[in-house]
């Protein structure tokens, strides 16, 4: 072969540069923590307690390997090599002989180049906190029902978590004014316009192992902008349940436990993008609007177990949970779903499990708040055979 694809200019992934990536993401934490409980003392063993948690994280994550290929430079544009200036320009054919067939055509040109910095740096800060407390105890007006040791639990719980995430790269708005608008002036200058850079695509400067720079730094500041997502994303819950043994079986004197409980739960997400996240102005990276609205969950549950068998010869346990619960979400109709589960132990070293039930699933806050977003609608890959060269489906 006459290229060695190993060498760094041919194998970026080979490059010094490529190989300075993080592997693991780097993280700096931050976090407090604190509880405590109050015991009344009373005849119910009545107890508060709380909950506090505060916590920070910072992420800044390098990861080189981004192509950069939306930038095609016009054949009118005078740093074009194959183009009609009639200083750069060149008839491109005539090096390769073809301009036996196409003559002095002048083309449209597209690097293909990776730029330090662009979308390669990913900075992730994030702060949330949570707060809870509740009182449990014992219920002495349950004392007569069942079997007693009846005993309740109510808490309530807010959390909010703040996460914010930026990545620098080209605009694509920018790159194309560039391009398409640069023209050479009558004293030899060449210019784009009115607040615009002329960008060089084909500067040696670019074309470094891993990665390359532009030739100059008004260049870059004209490039690069900042595409900036934060989200908010907070959650209140009020909750409680009660527990205690229901009978014992005749046949075994096992007790039956019962829990009954209920839920209500709002759930809040809030972004806020910039205009290049929002609209999607970097190159080669998709827009996100990020998502806005709220919903509010109510559900009531129950479980129990019966200890149908114990220590009996080829039944060392046979046991039937069952549990259910309904769920009612702010857009969605009520859902009623439900859990049976066995274990069957003939003896002490096998073990039988079996579970049968239905699930239920909302969808969460950014499948169901989603402002927009889109997929790379201007990217493609340059190397793909054109569908006016190809002969059938080859």
């Amino acid at each position: 072969r006459d290229v060695d694809f190993q060498d760094p200019f041919y194998n970026a992934s080979a490059s010094d540069y490529v190989n300075q990536s993080d592997w693991l993401s780097p993280n700096k934490r931050f976090s407090l923590f604190a509880n405590g409980d109050y015991l009344f003392n009373d005849e119910n063993d009545t107890r508060f307690y709380y909950e506090a948690l505060y916590a920070q994280r910072a992420s800044d994550v390098f990861n080189n390997g981004a192509q950069f290929f939306q930038g095609i430079i016009p054949a009118d544009h005078p740093l074009n090599i194959c183009g009609t200036d009639p200083i750069n320009g060149n008839n491109c054919y005539a090096t390769t002989g073809l301009d036996a067939f196409f003559g002095d055509e002048r083309l449209d040109i597209q690097p293909i180049i990776s730029v330090r910095g662009d979308r390669e740096n990913s900075e992730v800060d994030v702060s949330q906190f949570r707060l809870a407390a509740g009182l449990n105890g014992n219920i002495g007006l349950l004392d007569g029902f069942g079997e007693g040791n009846w005993t309740y639990e109510l808490s309530a719980t807010h959390s909010a978590s703040d996460g914010k995430n930026t990545i620098s790269g080209i605009s694509q708005a920018r790159i194309d004014q560039s391009l398409n608008n640069a023209v050479r002036n009558a004293d030899g200058s060449i210019t784009c316009g009115t607040d615009c850079v002329v960008v060089d695509l084909l500067s040696p400067t670019l074309y470094q192992l891993g990665a390359g720079d532009f030739a100059t730094q008004a260049e870059r500041d004209f490039l690069f902008i900042d595409r900036i997502i934060e989200t908010e994303v907070k959650q209140t819950v009020f909750g409680g349940f009660i527990t205690g043994d229901l009978f014992n079986l005749p046949w075994n004197d096992q007790t039956v436990p019962l829990v009954v409980g209920a839920e209500w739960r709002k759930d809040e997400i809030i972004t806020d993008a910039n205009d290049v996240a929002a609209d999607g102005l970097l190159a080669g990276f998709f827009s996100d609007q990020g998502a806005d609205g709220s919903r509010i969950i109510r559900e009531v549950f129950f479980e129990t177990e019966f200890p149908l068998l114990r220590g009996q010869e080829y039944a060392e346990e046979l046991t039937v949970t069952a549990a259910g619960r309904i769920t009612e979400e702010s857009f969605y109709s009520a859902e009623q779903i439900w859990s049976l589960k066995g274990i069957y132990r003939p003896n002490e070293w096998l073990t039988i499990r079996g579970t049968r039930g239905t699930s239920y699933r909302a969808p969460n806050l950014r499948e169901r708040f989603l402002n927009g977003t889109s997929g790379f609608g201007t990217v493609f890959d340059p190397c793909v055979v054109p569908e006016a060269a190809r002969v059938g489906n080859i």
